[in-house]
């Protein structure tokens, strides 16, 4: 028996940027159990690539008070089950062994222990966010550039772009039988984001996969609710 993602969870996204990525479907469809596909738009599938700072972190009936902080990095493909669209978990890097540890004991998020920080120039605004991990070395920079779509990019605006690839809030794991979907709950009306030009400096985890950098989020402080997951049992 399962008992995975059965926890509710509670937290503060204190800082968060949201890199996503094309590539050849043909090139990340292996990395999808069945029943779970890929989410494409024109001819390309997508990495949502999350660096976020978390805070008051802790099982949903605790108080803020005795939640814990840590900074997560976590790989995901855009797919879909069914109707249902949401992201697909690859791996998980934290720098909390605790986090870590408890993660993998009741998440299937796929934990790794893991150097994870901005580079502050002037104390406050990250001009590089970076992650260190066996098997998973990441660097971005963030740059004062006027934020653009990609050369080659198969969306016509960065409206168009933006909207397709907002961030979706539910979370998909595939069992032998079930399908785990983890819906999170935050107050949309507090969801605000802006988008921002980066440059990737290193991104070992996605370099098998020819992945090409699309936009980036910088999203503003919002308290998120990770729900149980609902479990959806599969025909036999």
């Amino acid at each position: 028996m399962n008992f995975k993602n059965a926890v509710t969870m509670r937290g503060r996204v204190a800082e968060c940027w949201l890199f996503t990525f094309r590539v050849d479907p043909a090139n990340v469809a292996h990395l999808l159990p069945t029943p779970l596909e890929l989410v494409e738009h024109g001819g390309f599938a997508f990495f949502n690539v999350v660096v976020s700072r978390l805070t008051h972190m802790r099982p949903a009936p605790l108080p803020a008070a005795v939640g814990i902080g840590y900074w997560h990095v976590a790989y995901r493909l855009y797919a879909r089950f069914g109707e249902i669209e949401g992201l697909y978990f690859l791996r998980s890097d934290a720098n909390s062994p605790l986090m870590v540890g408890a993660g993998n004991m009741l998440t299937d998020f796929r934990f790794h222990l893991a150097t994870v920080g901005a580079t502050r120039p002037d104390g406050q605004s990250p001009s590089e966010l970076h992650s260190f991990a066996d098997g998973a070395r990441l660097r971005i920079a963030l740059t004062g550039d006027p934020p653009q779509l990609s050369s080659g990019s198969p969306f016509e605006t960065l409206d168009q772009a933006a909207d397709f690839l907002k961030y979706k809030p539910a979370a998909l794991f595939s069992h032998p039988g079930s399908v785990d979907v983890l819906r999170i709950t935050r107050d949309e009306s507090a969801w605000k984001a802006r988008l921002r030009a980066f440059r990737v400096e290193e991104a070992s985890f996605l370099e098998p996969y020819d992945a090409i950098p699309e936009i980036a989020y910088e999203m503003e402080p919002i308290d998120y609710q990770w729900n149980r997951a609902e479990r959806h049992r599969l025909p036999r």
